[in-house]
């Protein structure tokens, strides 16, 4: 199989061909708008296209997304809402950088899908949370979702993982074609990476557009020692959208912080 393309960073990665693909969590845009309801400002780090932002009804709402693809589609879907009243500002930056700057306070701030996993050092977490916490309004909530480590980490090997082989994941439709999604991972327990490699190809066909998502995860009790640093308190750690208790075998960590 021959690669028509390759490109090694998500902020490369083709908006069109990553929103046909990365549609959220299933209960995802539920329950930010369950959790987001009577807000009157809402802050999203990692807006993307704007598909669970541009939903909710808080009076002000902000976006911050580093791929200004995706922002240009969230501009776009904006423009076709014109039965919304509230327009959401769409700010293009890093969300690390762009909190810190940031002069406004808000009732939420969200990182829906995974978004923390792409904030890949320690240092920048830390970053992160403190902002988040000189940011949210008394009363104001961090809300986020990301997929759950801690048992893979344990009870994985990176040997279970073969990094070198595409492996079938679903079919996607963009750009007035079909194309089949091939995906390859490259898993590094010690630094805690996951590399995600896509692998865009229209049936019968050889070529395709190999795409690459690199993610640093967290286990739980590394995302609770985060927001207790950061003078945050964690109020509820669920393990999906309708509050089951985190556990081991949760597929989600699903998180509620507040002001401590």
């Amino acid at each position: 199989m021959r690669y028509l393309k390759f490109v090694p960073t998500a902020s490369a990665y083709p908006a069109d061909f990553y929103a046909a693909l990365h549609r959220g969590n299933t209960g995802d845009l539920a329950f930010y708008t369950r959790e987001c309801q009577g807000s009157d400002s809402v802050l999203e780090l990692g807006c993307g296209a704007g598909r669970i932002l541009l939903t909710l009804a808080a009076e002000r709402r902000v976006g911050v997304e580093c791929h200004p693809g995706l922002l240009d589609l969230a501009n776009h879907t904006q423009s076709k809402m014109l039965e919304n009243a509230h327009v959401a500002r769409l700010i293009l930056g890093d969300m690390v950088e762009t909190l810190e700057q940031l002069q406004d306070r808000f009732d939420r701030i969200i990182i829906p899908y995974g978004g923390l996993y792409c904030v890949l050092s320690e240092d920048r977490i830390a970053r992160l949370f403190a902002a988040v916490r000189t940011r949210l309004n008394p009363g104001g909530q961090l809300l986020l979702d990301v997929y759950a480590a801690d048992g893979f980490h344990t009870e994985a090997s990176p040997e279970d993982i073969d990094a070198e082989t595409l492996v079938p994941l679903t079919q996607v439709y963009c750009r007035d074609q079909n194309y089949e999604v091939f995906e390859s991972s490259h898993w590094d327990p010690t630094t805690q990476r996951i590399d995600v490699n896509y692998l865009y190809v229209p049936p019968h066909e050889d070529e395709g557009l190999l795409t690459r998502i690199e993610q640093r995860y967290l286990l739980s009790a590394q995302l609770r020692e985060a927001i207790d640093t950061a003078r945050l308190k964690v109020l509820e750690l669920s393990g999906d959208f309708e509050r089951t208790p985190y556990n081991v075998s949760s597929d989600l960590m699903v998180l509620r912080a507040g002001l401590g």
